[in-house]
């Protein structure tokens, strides 16, 4: 099955230089049995011939609560927060032409239609966040794109979504044709909720022992993965059997491998078969939108897109086998860039994403301002010495010590790219056990390493450019030793490709290394807690290097030598976010929204089926949506269990009881 997406009659029916918002946000009147995580705000200025992104903002950098999946609906609503990210670009409502993304909000109006014969607006979002990031390729060339997640947001969706939760597409010079398409998103989401740990550790865990499962990926490459909440029972169902097949298989002698308790081991094991049946599923995704197409794979580019993107052995497996001619993949893969697909889905859906040439700014679109002057005098009896950037004190300091560095506009997405980063000495061992200790992360963790992109062939085989650190790489024979810091336990490292233009200024203090030591690498990591958003301004990072002993920050292209040694008595925690106060105080306890008689099956209903709540206001609404919901369990016998998760998950959010990254109830 597939379905064309052209819109070729729309028209252009926005004023030059207005302004567009695409907002991914809980909608106002339902905030609480609509769950969307990880929001933001794009912000747009669109003319006769350029679209461009003016900046974007994600909300868990601004209210300190990772993953954002709180909702307001109070003093402070989403208007109100929509108004203040306004203000501070110096732009007014009345300058804004069009709103997208957010039922309730002011202004909003719905995407503009495209023909998606059921496949979910979540999805297509995801997909049109890689498909249509580089105006170039998406206008003179053959992309194809696949957009693989978990599920569904059917905050947008006016039906119920069937059981194709995931788009595909093949785009020829901008005319796009979608198709439905596997993802082994709910195999990672099974196995989050039976490990308790986010997808960027079990990714890590896979790789982290040479302990395998005497099972075939075959197990779960037989199963189909198209979607659907069987799918969704079965895949727990699926990686539960692993588990099992692990812990009997790996007993209770772990004494072989020392480092490793027995249940890294097992999810070791598990997450190996996993990964394995992953790339198979996605290759069989490919294949098929490859025969709609009459290019070659080596004249096309591959976008991959949605939260399973951020899996960067699969991106270099899709990469390696097929040789694309390059990857589209935007730096906020996950859930943090559905503002941005928002945007483009519904610039395509207008006709303008095949004319316009679109500027976004990429990675680095997020908040522009540190305020470190705001920062000082809070913090001046911290500083021990202020100073202007030297390359020569900035490799001293990096090879005694990893360093705070926060330079520019922020990167967006989860992974810091060297704007908002602790950088280190990748040549020493240590650093990576200073980097996994000050971010609580276990110590098989790999540290991430900045390439100069002139040299990456030098020392990774097979490498290329990567600038949103979306590919992992082997090291060279004879090069792994002389950078333990970045190299995973198989020799692997998830690389970050910098060039001079991408940003001068790192690339100088990059090279400045490099001459000294003969290394053109730096350790990389988010300059961030765990549980922690992000750094966004300087207090932040000031906050963060006193909590942590980090003596040196690098700011706004300024040094501080920080005093870290005597007992820290202004910052047991982060610092607060500039709209903590305001989202916490709006935050409701589980009490006061879900009762102890709360209907978790009518509650999931009007989840799943935000339509519904036209009947809300109409006489009898109890009685129609009692027989719906009669009519929903006898088609899926699941429901009713399903639901019970539901209600214990968002309960869990409201009381901020979930674990790091909280609690995915899709």
């Amino acid at each position: 099955m597939h379905t064309s997406a052209q819109n070729p009659d729309a028209e252009d029916s926005s004023p030059d230089g207005s302004y567009v918002i695409s907002a991914y946000l809980s909608p106002p009147g339902r905030a609480y049995t609509t769950h969307r995580h990880d929001q933001g705000v794009a912000l747009w200025q669109r003319t006769s011939e350029e679209i461009r992104l003016v900046r974007y903002w994600e909300l868990e950098r601004l209210t300190g609560f990772k993953h954002h999946e709180l909702a307001l609906d109070g003093d402070f609503s989403p208007d109100d927060l929509v108004d203040h990210l306004l203000g501070l670009e110096g732009v007014k409502r009345a300058d804004v032409d069009t709103v997208w993304g957010t039922p309730g909000l002011t202004g909003e109006t719905p995407l503009p239609d495209v023909e998606r014969h059921g496949l979910p607006l979540h999805s297509l979002c995801h997909l049109f966040s890689g498909l249509g990031m580089d105006s170039d390729a998406f206008q003179r060339s053959t992309i194809v794109a696949l957009a693989i997640d978990g599920g569904p947001d059917y905050t947008l969706e006016n039906e119920i979504v069937g059981d194709q939760w995931y788009a595909g597409a093949v785009s020829h010079h901008g005319h796009v044709e979608l198709y439905p398409v596997e993802s082994p998103g709910l195999l990672w989401q099974a196995a989050q909720r039976h490990f308790g740990l986010e997808p960027g550790t079990l990714m890590a865990l896979a790789h982290a022992t040479p302990v395998e499962l005497d099972v075939a990926p075959a197990v779960l490459e037989q199963q189909r993965y198209w979607g659907g909440y069987p799918l969704l029972e079965r895949c727990y169902e699926l990686v539960g059997d692993l588990i099992a097949r692990a812990e009997r298989q790996i007993g209770t002698n772990t004494t072989a491998i020392k480092g490793f308790t027995r249940e890294e081991l097992v999810g070791s094991a598990v997450m190996k078969v996993v990964q394995t049946a992953s790339v198979a599923i996605v290759r069989r995704s490919i294949d098929f939108l490859l025969k709609h197409t009459d290019s070659d794979p080596w004249d096309v580019h591959l976008s991959i897109s949605g939260g399973y993107a951020l899996n960067c052995p699969t991106n270099s497996a899709m990469m390696d086998a097929y040789g694309f001619r390059s990857l589209l993949t935007p730096p906020c893969a996950n859930d943090s860039g559905q503002a941005l697909g928002i945007g483009l889905l519904g610039f395509f859906g207008r006709g303008e994403l095949r004319t316009c040439r679109l500027v976004t700014g990429l990675p680095y679109a997020g908040e522009k301002n540190l305020r470190l002057a705001a920062a000082m005098p809070r913090w001046q009896h911290r500083i021990v010495d202020e100073s202007e950037f030297d390359e020569s004190v900035f490799v001293a300091d990096l090879r005694t010590q990893p360093v705070a560095w926060a330079d520019g506009a922020a990167e967006v997405g989860p992974r810091a790219l060297g704007h908002r980063s602790l950088l280190g000495d990748p040549t020493q061992q240590r650093t990576k056990d200073i980097l996994n200790a000050v971010k609580q992360r276990q110590w098989w963790r790999p540290v991430a390493p900045i390439v100069l992109e002139e040299h990456v062939r030098e020392w990774f085989a097979g490498a290329r450019r990567s600038p949103y650190m979306l590919e992992t790489f082997q090291l060279l024979p004879g090069q792994r030793d002389r950078v333990p810091a970045i190299a995973h336990l198989d020799g692997s490292a998830r690389i970050q490709t910098l060039s001079e233009g991408d940003d001068a200024f790192l690339h100088a203090a990059v090279s400045a290394f490099h001459r000294a030591t003969g290394v053109p690498i730096i350790c990389n990591t988010s300059l961030n807690d765990r549980g922690e958003p992000i750094a966004n301004c300087a207090a932040d990072v000031i906050n963060f290097c006193v909590r942590k002993g980090i003596r040196v920050a690098y700011i706004g292209r300024r040094r501080l030598l920080l005093d870290t040694s005597s007992e820290v008595t202004e910052a047991d925690g982060p610092e607060p976010r500039p709209l903590h106060e305001r989202y916490a105080a709006q935050s409701p306890r589980p009490d006061a929204v879900y009762g102890d008689d709360a209907d978790a099956q009518m509650l999931l209903l009007l989840y799943l089926w935000p339509g519904l709540y036209r009947f809300t206001t109409m006489p009898g609404s109890e009685r129609r949506l009692r027989t719906i919901l009669r009519k929903v369990v006898r088609g899926n016998p699941e429901f009713p269990a399903h639901a019970d998760r539901f209600l214990q998950g968002w309960r869990r959010i409201l009381d901020g009881s979930a674990g790091p990254g909280g609690t995915d109830v899709r």
